[in-house]
């Protein structure tokens, strides 16, 4: 039985196992989670300490600026501890 040539593979076969491949190299949703989170409260903290605002989009609020408020703060940890679902 003669050697034949393995079948070529299609674009949207190599595009499948370059997105497998991808998907495995990313860590568990679990861990994702928690660093999405972790960058989060991170990110709150520091536009808190930068003193970011915007002003009110919503209709019939004109004028209004909105701040961030630090997670890290201890009204902060007490409403991620008091939201919690």
């Amino acid at each position: 039985m003669p050697d034949s040539p393995p079948p070529k593979s299609t674009f949207i076969a190599r595009f499948l196992t370059f997105v497998e491949w991808l998907g495995n190299l990313l860590p568990h949703p679990v861990t994702l989670f928690a660093l999405f989170a972790l960058a989060i409260v991170i990110i709150s903290a520091i536009t808190a300490a930068l003193g970011v605002s915007v002003e009110d989009p919503r209709p019939g609020a004109e004028g209004v600026m909105l701040t961030t408020n630090s997670l890290l703060a201890p009204d902060g940890i007490r409403w991620m501890f008091q939201n919690i679902v």
